[in-house]
């Protein structure tokens, strides 16, 4: 008994620990070839802007590749409003993702070879006042678009890429050719491979215990593994 609380509380310590360090252990990170979080490991983001340039990118082949963000919409505008975009011009689609017009209706398109604006929908209306994890994977000539970790849809497209030799590309939360989405972005990450459906569900998941778990709950784990050792200490004296 004295073994198991005394574990407990140090399990309590450890847990409390990593997540006050707000570090995501991300066992893909080897294959991580951009990311931008200002906060890491909580979900408090950045506002979408018109041209907000969060950085750049050298360009790669992406047939096996996928592209992750979290957001949360706080409302519609009355044009096409951009979220998320990769790409030097409106053209350049590597993705580009925006809402319709006085809608929630995600709009993401996919570049290929032959066709700039090819979609991966149909797409999903997006919550207000929520924080989602949109991504998308593309490997094998499947594109896969998620939800958090739910499949939304599935197209066959070959993507049949090769990008210009020292091409770098922009990378904005919010582009400069459209109005900007009311709400906010955080944890953008780009791989150069395809995550699987666990990998997507483990960053989910990740995310969601570092927010909604939260340290009030941990700390009862903490206090409870601390009394119980207390109290066992107190009952050999």
């Amino acid at each position: 008994m004295k073994n198991i609380v005394f574990k407990a509380a140090l399990l309590s310590i450890a847990i409390i620990s990593s997540v006050a360090s707000a570090d995501i252990v991300d066992p893909n990170d080897e294959k991580l070839i951009f990311s931008y979080d200002v906060d890491p490991g909580i979900l408090n983001g950045e506002l979408i802007s018109v041209d907000h340039e969060i950085g750049t990118l050298e360009a790669f082949d992406y047939s096996e590749s996928t592209f992750s963000f979290w957001v949360n919409i706080t409302g519609t505008e009355s044009s096409w409003a951009s979220i998320f975009h990769i790409g030097n011009f409106n053209g350049e689609r590597y993705p580009g993702v925006w809402l319709y017009e006085g809608s929630s209706l995600m709009h993401y398109r996919m570049a290929t070879k032959d066709d700039y604006n090819a979609s991966v929908g149909p797409e999903p209306f997006l919550p207000f006042n929520e924080w989602v994890m949109v991504t998308s994977t593309l490997s094998g000539g499947i594109t896969t678009l998620y939800l958090n970790d739910e499949i939304i849809n599935q197209v066959e497209r070959e993507i049949d890429w090769t990008p210009f030799e020292g091409e770098v590309w922009s990378i904005y939360a919010g582009d400069p050719w459209h109005l900007a989405a009311p709400g906010y972005i955080d944890d953008i990450r780009v791989y150069d491979m395809a995550l699987t459906q666990e990998g997507v569900s483990d960053l989910v998941v990740s995310n969601i215990v570092a927010n909604d778990v939260g340290a009030p709950f941990l700390s009862s784990i903490l206090l409870l593994g601390l009394g119980l050792f207390g109290r066992q200490k107190k009952q050999q004296q």
